[in-house]
């Protein structure tokens, strides 16, 4: 995954989401949970 724009994370207490935006494929993240803020970091 590279931070280019066509991804969305929507990030919550709940669990997680990653969005497509080229598809609207959408992926469950359950383990990346938490409030506050989110970092998103190359490999």
């Amino acid at each position: 995954m590279v931070p280019n724009g066509g991804q969305l994370l929507i990030y919550g207490g709940w669990g997680s989401f990653l969005v497509d935006l080229s598809n609207d494929e959408t992926t469950t993240l359950p383990y990346v949970a938490g409030y506050g803020s989110v970092a998103w970091l190359s490999d």
